[in-house]
């Protein structure tokens, strides 16, 4: 049987959970080919076993984002470049940081400028050491099976918004809700590095030192 990735998107309703898991257990889906959203969204399942069963598979939740940084310092005594560094950007991170439509869902970076390069580095690849109250990621349970990640942008006494990347914004009634709780862990996703070289890393923290950040 053909397992989709997407079925994820209800993973609570147990029986494709099993075979999602089974799936992975086997090597019929490689770890690697689920993204940083729906591993955490299986390591922090309020179901135990589950979250149990996948810590197993996945490893414990979070790569150790230490090592990935110091494993990216010699990138810091490279060359980069600005023009090509803003490739990268528009690439990776333009869609939740400078969108040319919709609402934002990352921090502005007209400050960011003035970083020095360890600093650029480490939140690039560590987005979750610092996260701005205003950013904080929520994880929203529905009654029906659903969980969701993203920003509450809106809140009143019967529904909240969520904002979530790449996505339009989904007003819940609260009736429907299970369960919401604050989430540690940045809706930008960690292993940003497995999509770049180390050049294209040097290239990007160039143009984010840039003065003319568009």
């Amino acid at each position: 049987m053909l397992l989709s990735l997407q079925g994820l998107e209800r993973e609570s309703q147990g029986e494709r959970l099993d075979l999602l898991l089974e799936a992975l257990g086997s090597g019929a889906i490689e770890v690697g080919a689920l993204d940083w959203a729906r591993e955490e969204k299986l390591l922090s399942h309020p179901d135990a076993q589950v979250a149990a069963r996948a810590t197993e598979l996945l490893g414990e939740a979070g790569r150790d984002r230490e090592k990935a940084v110091q494993a990216y310092l010699p990138v810091l005594e490279r060359d980069g470049s600005a023009e090509e560094g803003k490739a990268v950007f528009q690439k990776h991170c333009k869609t939740c940081h400078l969108p040319e439509r919709g609402p934002r869902i990352g921090p502005a970076l007209s400050g960011v400028s003035s970083d020095t390069r360890a600093k650029l580095l480490q939140s690039i690849l560590d987005p979750g050491q610092v996260i701005e109250s205003a950013y904080t990621s929520y994880r929203v349970e529905t009654r029906d099976g659903w969980l969701l990640d993203g920003l509450i942008v809106n809140e009143t006494s019967n529904s909240l918004t969520l904002r979530r990347p790449e996505a339009e914004d989904l007003t819940l009634l609260k009736a429907a809700i299970a369960d919401v709780r604050a989430s540690s862990v940045s809706l930008m996703p960690d292993g940003f590095e497995d999509g770049i070289d180390p050049q294209q890393m040097a290239d990007l923290i160039a143009y984010l030192q840039g003065a003319n950040l568009q």
